[in-house]
């Protein structure tokens, strides 16, 4: 129950802030941060998500240091590399 509510909550999340394919053709689930470091550092961007097409599935883990506040270049390497990765 534990794991399908986590895969449904991540893709909600993807869905509510991407739009329903963030891939298309592709289910995809995520969860986006940023991680504070303090003093004049930029802080790291990342993102964690899976990404699964037919019988196919990836897991990705992207963070990107010090590229500033928000998911959006983090989420960008994990499109990047989930679509190389379930290329057919």
């Amino acid at each position: 129950d534990t794991a399908r509510f986590t895969r449904e909550s991540m893709i909600a999340l993807v869905n509510h802030f991407w739009t329903a394919e963030m891939i298309p053709g592709v289910v995809s689930g995520g969860k986006t941060g940023t991680a504070q470091l303090g003093g004049e550092q930029d802080p790291h961007s990342w993102f964690i998500g899976f990404a699964e097409k037919g019988d196919q599935q990836v897991v990705i883990a992207v963070i990107l240091e010090n590229a500033g506040v928000g998911p959006n270049p983090a989420r960008e390497v994990f499109v990047a590399c989930a679509v190389a990765a379930l290329a057919e």
